[in-house]
């Protein structure tokens, strides 16, 4: 009797799916804060019990979620970009977390799908030279800041210059603000005859372009 009773109440459901939908939408705007309040008090507790189930149900929920967005590929997208609108800062704090937590896994996709994709992007570029060519002059102007900060990287990297406690993303904000007219230069150099310097955040000034060919290698005498 129990295994008919099982069967009943699941053909009604599925019979009735649109009234419970309506029913359950319905009751839950009439009782938002009782709601609220019985998830305040019991997060735990429910929380345990989904994780209990989505545990049982890996394969079953696995399968839904590949169903829905299969069926659902343009509606997931534009709910995405609306998402990512509405919050950019939340989804920029997020990328940069998940990405610090997971640098040897994205150093590998990276690696993964470069190889898989080298023969690709090569056909793509000899066919859109022209097209590459606009692209990279439009992005060095707009992001002329960024590629000094990379280049000024890289070169420390090569001399061993920047230590693991360089606060990278504070260099980069100060090459992307760098005044037009100005250059970005190490009050130590990181080659010199009489003290190297470090590429610190600490170790950078803005002279002009004159001051900074000027300079050179050098140490300004306040600093001496």
């Amino acid at each position: 009797m129990p295994y008919r009773d099982k069967e009943k109440k699941k053909a009604y459901r599925e019979a009735n799916k649109e009234k419970k939908k309506a029913y359950n939408k319905d009751y839950c705007e009439a009782n938002k804060e009782k709601l609220k309040a019985y998830y305040e008090a019991n997060k735990e507790k429910i929380k345990a019990k989904n994780t209990a189930w989505f545990e049982a149900n890996k394969e079953k929920q696995n399968a839904y979620r590949k169903a829905w967005s299969e069926a659902n590929k343009e509606k997931k997208k534009a709910y995405r970009k609306d998402w990512s609108e509405a919050n950019k800062e939340k989804q920029k704090a997020y990328t940069k977390a998940w990405r610090k937590a997971n640098k040897e896994k994205m150093k590998a996709s990276d690696k993964a799908y470069y190889e898989a994709n080298k023969e690709k992007k090569k056909a793509y570029r000899k066919a859109n030279k022209e097209k590459m060519k606009a692209y990279k002059k439009v992005y060095r102007k707009n992001n002329k800041g960024l590629l000094n900060a990379y280049n000024s990287k890289r070169g420390a990297d090569k001399i061993m210059a920047t230590p693991s406690w360089a606060n990278l993303e504070k260099i980069k904000e100060i090459y992307k603000n760098c005044p037009e007219g100005y250059h970005v230069d190490h009050i130590y150099p990181l080659r010199s005859k009489y003290v190297c310097g470090l590429h610190v955040e600490n170790n950078l000034q803005y002279l002009t372009a004159t001051e900074n060919l000027q300079k050179s290698n050098n140490i300004i005498d306040k600093y001496l």
